[in-house]
């Protein structure tokens, strides 16, 4: 593959930004009816998020339906992120994406990653 080729393919994919939360157990607070718990940042950087068409789940709530779509995000290798993990959209070149709120439903490892794709469902 050409140098500048894969130069571009490894910038290209580094327009958008997200932030990785989870729960934090040892910063909770009372807000006055219950504890809720405090959230640390796991990561925050580029990212890219693609839609999977295909992948969307009808979700029932009392009389009413919701589809669910699923999203692969990818990362940088380094991140350690697990299933249940918060992802919020920081930036990106769609601007309907942006303050998306997505959970991390599979976390895949592997050797030789040179980056991670995890993918993600909507939250409702």
């Amino acid at each position: 593959m050409p140098t500048g080729l894969l130069t571009r393919l490894r910038t290209a994919w580094q327009n958008s930004t997200c932030t990785i939360t989870r729960p934090d157990p040892d910063n909770v607070t009372w807000d006055g009816t219950q504890y809720v718990p405090g959230t640390v940042a796991v990561y925050s950087g580029v990212c890219l998020l693609q839609p999977m068409p295909n992948e969307v789940r009808i979700v029932q709530a009392g009389d009413r339906a919701r589809s669910l779509k699923t999203y692969k995000l990818t990362v940088p290798a380094s991140v350690s992120s697990l299933i249940d993990d918060d992802v919020t959209v920081d930036t990106s070149a769609d601007s309907e994406a942006v303050g998306m709120s997505l959970r991390i439903i599979d976390a895949p490892k592997g050797d030789l990653t040179t980056v991670r794709t995890l993918l993600c469902e909507e939250t409702v």
